[in-house]
C-alpha cells in the first residue's frame, strides 16, 4: 500500500508536468480499492486518486500507483485522468448554450466522463476526470467524445414545451447529441430569480437523473424540458388555489414525447381540460382506524380524471390556525379505501408545508389536517 501511494505521487506529478507544463503540490492521496458490496476489506486495485494544488486551484488526478510511469512526452494523457480544466470547460459550455438558447443562463451544471465508463451510479466517482487536453473553443467536439449530463436553469418564466417551434436549432442540437453521443440534459425555466431561490432542489441532472422529484418545485418553475436517448419531453406546471392552499401539477395536455422529430399540441380548450375540481367537506373522512377521529380542518378533496403527481402547499399559518402537526391522505384504489400519512416538507422561505400525492393510477384524493 505504501509503495502504491509513493509511486502514485511520482506518476501524478510527472503526468501533470508533462500535460500542462507546471509542477503541482500534493495535498492528499487516496488508494483506490475494489470489492463486492459490503466487503469490509476491499483490495487495492493499483490506482490512486491524488488531490493536488496549483496557484490556489485544487484538482484531482487518477493514475496508476503500481510502478513509476515513464512519461514519454508524446501522449502523456494516456497515463492518467484529471479534472484540472473543469472550470474552463464549464465556462465554455455555459457561453455556448447561452448563444444557442438566446438567453442568459442563471445557473449551470455540467458533468462528463470517458466514453468507456459505464452509466452505472457506481462509476460516479469517475465524473469530470479525462485524459485529453481540452482546447478552448472546441466544446461541440468535446461533447462528441465525452458523454455529459447537463442542467441549464434560467429565470425568465419561459414555456419550454414550445421549444421545437421557438428554437428548432436548439431542439435539434439537444436531440442529436442525446441520441448520438449519450448526452443527457434538462432545461428548467423558473418564474423569477426569487422563485429560483425558493426552490428546494437544484441538483437535477446530477448523476444522469434528470427530473425526479421536480414536482416539489412546481410552484416556482414555469416549465422544463428533458433530452435523453434522442427523445425529448416538455412539461409545464399549473397551479390552482382553494381556501388559501395551492395545488401544483404538471400540464399533461402540453406534455409531449418526441421521437426524432418535434410534435406540437394545440392549446385550444386546454384550460378547462387541465383544471382540478377542488372541494371542501363534500366527502366524509372514512373511519379506517388510521387516524384518531375526524380532521381538525375541512376534508379537502381533489377530483381529476388524470394521473400524476399533485403537490399541495399548505400555508404554515393555516396549520397554526388548526394547531395541526400532521396531514393524512385518503383515496380509493383497487376497490378499497386507503389512508396514510405522507412525508411533509417545508419550502425554503418557510411559508408553506408541502406534501406530494403520487396519483399513478388516478389523481383524485382527499386530505385533512390532524394533530
Amino acid at each position: 500500500m505504501k509503495q502504491i501511494e509513493e509511486s502514485g505521487k511520482v506518476n501524478a506529478i510527472n503526468y501533470i508536468r508533462d500535460k500542462y507544463g507546471f509542477t503541482p503540490e500534493i495535498t492528499s492521496v487516496e488508494i483506490c480499492k475494489d470489492g463486492p458490496d459490503g466487503d469490509p476489506f476491499p483490495s487495492a486495485n493499483g490506482d490512486v486518486r491524488v488531490t493536488m494544488n496549483h496557484e490556489s486551484k485544487t484538482f484531482t488526478v487518477k493514475i496508476s500507483g503500481e510502478n513509476p510511469v515513464e512519461i514519454s512526452g508524446e501522449k502523456p494523457e494516456e497515463e492518467g485522468r484529471d479534472d484540472y480544466q473543469y472550470d474552463q470547460i464549464t465556462q465554455d459550455a455555459k457561453e455556448y448554450f447561452e448563444m444557442l438558447l438566446g438567453c442568459d443562463i442563471y445557473d449551470f451544471y455540467l458533468e462528463y466522463k470517458e466514453k468507456e465508463i459505464s452509466d452505472s451510479v457506481y462509476s460516479y466517482e469517475e465524473k469530470n476526470l479525462i485524459h485529453q487536453l481540452y482546447e478552448a473553443g472546441s466544446f461541440e467536439d468535446f461533447l462528441k467524445n465525452y458523454p455529459a449530463n447537463i442542467r441549464i436553469d434560467d429565470c425568465i418564466n419561459k414555456d419550454l414545451t414550445t421549444l421545437p417551434e421557438d428554437n428548432p436549432d436548439a431542439e435539434t442540437f439537444f436531440q442529436t447529441y442525446s441520441k448520438n453521443y449519450r448526452m443527457k440534459a434538462i432545461l428548467i425555466s423558473y418564474k423569477s430569480e426569487e422563485d429560483y431561490k425558493n426552490g428546494r432542489e437544484h441538483t437535477y441532472g446530477r448523476g444522469g437523473v434528470m427530473d425526479f422529484d421536480i414536482w416539489k418545485d412546481g410552484l416556482y418553475i414555469c416549465s422544463y424540458r428533458v433530452f435523453k436517448d434522442g427523445k425529448s419531453k416538455g412539461s409545464r406546471f399549473l397551479q390552482q388555489e382553494y381556501d388559501g392552499i395551492i395545488f401544483s401539477y404538471e400540464d399533461t395536455i402540453r406534455q409531449n414525447l418526441v421521437l426524432g422529430e418535434s410534435v406540437s399540441l394545440s392549446t385550444k380548450g386546454e384550460e378547462g381540460r387541465n383544471k382540478l375540481t377542488l372541494l371542501g367537506d363534500e366527502w366524509e373522512w372514512m373511519d379506517l382506524k388510521e387516524t384518531k377521529g375526524k380532521p381538525l380542518s375541512k376534508v379537502y378533496s381533489v377530483r381529476t380524471n388524470q394521473s400524476g403527481e399533485i403537490a399541495v402547499y399548505i400555508p404554515v399559518d393555516k396549520l397554526k390556525q388548526y394547531q395541526g402537526t400532521s396531514v393524512y391522505i385518503q383515496h380509493f384504489y383497487e376497490d378499497k379505501w386507503w389512508q396514510y400519512e405522507p412525508n411533509l416538507y417545508k419550502t425554503t422561505d418557510k411559508k408553506y408545508t408541502l406534501f406530494v400525492y403520487h396519483g399513478v393510477d388516478n389523481g383524485s384524493f382527499d386530505f385533512g389536517i390532524f394533530k
